[in-house]
């Protein structure tokens, strides 16, 4: 592993995220996002103010679960499985392929996702986030990361819900 994607493995081991690097195929990440934005101007997007996840619409296909597949191969690189590898200390399996359209709406306040919480489903997992658009303020839906140091010490309720951002703000310096 080269140097460059050493120091990216410690960063996500100490802080729990890390951004990508130089070694991922360029070509290939047009490719995927190229796929996302044919995709996204031909899906309907319901804004109505709305319970659940009414931000995302799915944009994965049936076909998109085969080995063609632009998000499969950006998922086998070998530069992804090797920080994989090396952030597990085992080989990793591939649990799922998820593409979503991420959009606003009229709903009063964020819920669900888009707000702090832990991925409960594991308690060591490595997910791969791609932007096909650039992010350059909130209104664009920046991703937010709270360190894992910090998070560790949040708290919350017994049973694991989402926290509001005023509960947040109250338990870290954001």
């Amino acid at each position: 592993m080269p140097q460059e994607q050493k120091d990216r493995l410690q960063i996500m081991q100490r802080e729990g995220c890390a951004p990508a690097g130089p070694d991922q195929d360029a070509r290939l990440l047009d490719e995927v996002c190229r796929t996302l934005r044919e995709r996204a101007q031909s899906t309907p997007i319901n804004t109505n103010a709305g319970k659940g996840k009414n931000f995302w619409a799915h944009l994965l296909h049936e076909e998109d679960r085969s080995s063609g597949s632009p998000f499969l191969r950006l998922a086998m690189q070998p530069s992804v499985l090797a920080m994989a590898c090396g952030y597990f200390g085992e080989a990793p399996y591939l649990a799922g392929i998820e593409v979503y359209l991420s959009h606003g709406t009229h709903n009063d306040r964020w819920q669900e996702a888009p707000l702090w919480h832990r991925d409960y489903d594991d308690q060591k997992m490595f997910k791969l986030f791609v932007y096909c658009t650039d992010v350059n303020d909130e209104r664009d839906g920046e991703f937010t990361f709270v360190p894992k140091n910090v998070s560790d010490t949040v708290r919350g309720e017994f049973f694991p819900k989402r926290i509001s951002d005023e509960n947040m703000a109250k338990q870290i310096d954001m």
